[in-house]
């Protein structure tokens, strides 16, 4: 129970995307292990095993996610920091109230 609760703060809680990530492995080796407890089962083996394919299936398409999404907010040129790079438009000056 403690390793589930670590691993859901981790992913919950994570400030960054390796953090996130060890969160995500760690809520998926969790749910494994839980299915997988009564391992003389036949069904029980096998439902892990299952559960164990479908989390590496949603581990790879995390991945996934997680490069495209800093692929395309790290600039890959070698310009100077802030020379060319687009800048966020300065916000209008507030309106007066109307009262």
């Amino acid at each position: 129970m403690n390793l589930f609760m670590v691993s859901m703060l981790l992913l919950v809680m994570g400030n960054n995307y390796v953090v996130l990530f060890i969160g995500w492995e760690g809520v998926g080796l969790c749910s494994y292990l839980l299915i997988g407890y009564y391992y003389d089962k036949v069904s029980a083996a096998k439902a892990a095993s299952k559960a164990f394919v479908v989390n590496r299936i949603g581990d790879a398409g995390f991945l996934l996610a997680i490069f495209l999404v800093l692929s395309t907010s790290i600039p890959w040129t070698n310009k100077s920091h802030g020379a060319g790079q687009p800048t966020l438009p300065e916000m209008p000056p507030p309106s007066p109230s109307a009262s």
